[in-house]
Protein backbone atom coordinates (compact mmCIF):
# COMPACT_ATOMS: atom_id res chain seq x y z
CA UNK A 1 0.00 0.00 0.00
CA UNK A 2 2.92 2.39 0.54
CA UNK A 3 4.61 2.01 -2.79
CA UNK A 4 1.88 2.84 -4.84
CA UNK A 5 1.54 6.13 -2.84
CA UNK A 6 5.32 6.94 -2.86
CA UNK A 7 5.58 6.48 -6.15
CA UNK A 8 2.74 9.19 -6.91
CA UNK A 9 4.44 11.49 -4.50
CA UNK A 10 8.38 11.05 -6.43
CA UNK A 11 6.36 11.51 -9.95
CA UNK A 12 4.39 14.78 -8.47
CA UNK A 13 7.82 16.21 -6.93
CA UNK A 14 9.89 15.27 -10.20
CA UNK A 15 7.40 17.15 -12.02
CA UNK A 16 8.18 20.87 -9.66
CA UNK A 17 11.89 19.86 -10.06
CA UNK A 18 13.34 22.79 -11.77
CA UNK A 19 16.42 22.20 -14.79
CA UNK A 20 19.40 23.88 -13.68
CA UNK A 21 20.94 25.08 -17.48
CA UNK A 22 23.83 23.28 -19.49
CA UNK A 23 27.23 23.73 -17.54
CA UNK A 24 30.74 24.25 -20.07
CA UNK A 25 31.01 20.86 -22.21
CA UNK A 26 34.70 19.18 -21.34
CA UNK A 27 35.84 20.83 -24.48
CA UNK A 28 35.00 24.13 -23.32
CA UNK A 29 36.06 23.76 -20.14
CA UNK A 30 39.54 22.55 -21.29
CA UNK A 31 39.80 26.19 -23.73
CA UNK A 32 39.50 27.49 -20.30
CA UNK A 33 42.94 25.89 -19.18
CA UNK A 34 45.07 26.25 -22.20
CA UNK A 35 48.26 25.41 -19.91
CA UNK A 36 46.99 22.22 -18.54
CA UNK A 37 45.49 18.94 -20.01
CA UNK A 38 42.26 18.45 -17.79
CA UNK A 39 39.63 15.43 -17.99
CA UNK A 40 36.94 14.18 -15.98
CA UNK A 41 35.60 17.34 -15.79
CA UNK A 42 32.25 17.16 -13.75
CA UNK A 43 30.02 20.95 -12.68
CA UNK A 44 27.26 21.80 -11.01
CA UNK A 45 25.10 24.62 -11.46
CA UNK A 46 25.09 27.08 -8.22
CA UNK A 47 21.31 28.19 -8.61
CA UNK A 48 21.98 31.01 -6.18
CA UNK A 49 24.16 32.73 -7.81
CA UNK A 50 22.48 31.92 -11.42
CA UNK A 51 25.25 31.90 -13.67
CA UNK A 52 28.41 29.72 -11.92
CA UNK A 53 28.91 26.19 -12.29
CA UNK A 54 31.46 24.69 -9.44
CA UNK A 55 33.57 22.18 -11.32
CA UNK A 56 35.76 19.52 -10.57
CA UNK A 57 38.46 18.18 -12.56
CA UNK A 58 41.67 16.29 -12.90
CA UNK A 59 44.78 18.04 -14.31
CA UNK A 60 47.88 16.54 -15.36
CA UNK A 61 50.98 17.12 -12.66
CA UNK A 62 54.59 17.89 -14.16
CA UNK A 63 55.56 14.29 -13.26
CA UNK A 64 52.90 12.53 -15.76
CA UNK A 65 50.42 12.04 -12.43
CA UNK A 66 46.26 13.63 -12.01
CA UNK A 67 45.19 15.90 -9.50
CA UNK A 68 42.08 16.44 -8.53
CA UNK A 69 40.84 20.03 -9.07
CA UNK A 70 38.36 22.67 -8.13
CA UNK A 71 37.38 25.60 -9.86
CA UNK A 72 34.62 28.31 -10.94
CA UNK A 73 32.88 29.48 -14.08
CA UNK A 74 30.56 31.51 -15.14
CA UNK A 75 28.68 32.61 -18.27
CA UNK A 76 29.60 35.87 -20.05
CA UNK A 77 26.90 36.08 -22.81
CA UNK A 78 28.40 33.03 -25.37
CA UNK A 79 31.65 32.53 -23.65
CA UNK A 80 32.49 30.52 -20.85
CA UNK A 81 35.22 32.88 -18.27
CA UNK A 82 37.33 31.17 -15.64
CA UNK A 83 36.20 32.99 -11.83
CA UNK A 84 38.54 31.32 -9.70
CA UNK A 85 40.41 27.80 -10.04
Amino acid sequence: MRRPALAMILTVLSGCATTAPDGPTAAEFSALMPDHAVRAVQCTFFAEEGSEWGCRYLRRTPDGGWERRDAVVARDGETWILIDG
